[in-house]
This record gives structure tokens, C-alpha cells and sequence, in this order.
């Protein structure tokens, strides 16, 4: 019974870990002209430029989260 409880759970977790994968090109990050971070459509540093983007694609590029709002 704890073999099927663990093997339901693993099965659970790669599932999940999957759709997050699939939807993350969905979720809509901000850049700014001169940065290399992406951001929340509410932070701060987003005052002068604000530049949405996929996820993948800010990650792609090579743009970081930004340790403010910590998207």
C-alpha cells in the first residue's frame, strides 16, 4: 500500500512539474529598455520602461528575476 501511496505521489509530481513547464510560455514578465532582469507588471523599476514579455523568452534572452518583486 506505501509502494501505490509513493508511486501515485512521483506520478502526481512529474505531472505537475510537466504543466508547469508547458504554461510557463504563457505567464507575461516585464523588461525595461536598459535591464537584464524581468519583473512583475507592479514593481517599482518599472517606472521609466515597461516592456512585456513571455517568461521563456525573458529566460532565454538571459534576463534574471528581479530581487525586488521576485517574480
Amino acid at each position: 500500500m506505501k509502494r501505490v501511496f509513493a508511486g501515485i505521489l512521483i506520478l502526481l509530481f512529474i505531472s505537475g512539474t510537466v504543466l508547469y513547464a508547458q504554461n510557463t510560455d504563457k505567464i507575461t514578465v516585464y523588461i525595461t529598455n536598459t535591464g537584464g532582469k524581468y519583473h512583475k507588471a507592479t514593481c517599482g523599476s518599472l517606472k521609466k520602461s515597461k516592456i512585456p514579455i513571455a517568461l521563456e523568452d525573458a529566460k532565454k534572452r538571459g534576463y534574471e528575476p528581479c530581487k525586488v518583486c521576485k517574480p
